[in-house]
């Protein structure tokens, strides 16, 4: 399981133009467990994590540890 930093998170999120709706959507998730994970009360898997990224354009993979690994 992986942390995810909520202000870099939401930071990209508004970059592609998403909201945790319309990621959890294309997750194939409800909003509410997305919300869980991005609060820390659920953990992101590593597949979770990596699907995020594809969705919202992170290829850098720098930013990728800043978004889940710091």
């Amino acid at each position: 399981m992986v942390n995810i930093n909520k202000p870099m998170f939401k930071m990209v999120l508004e970059r592609a133009g998403y909201t945790q709706t319309k990621l959890a959507k294309e997750m194939g998730i409800s909003k509410n467990a997305l919300n869980n994970k991005v609060n820390g009360r659920v953990g992101i898997t590593v597949s979770e994590a990596a699907q995020m990224c594809k969705i919202l354009g992170v290829e850098d993979n720098d930013e990728k540890v800043q978004i889940f690994l710091s």
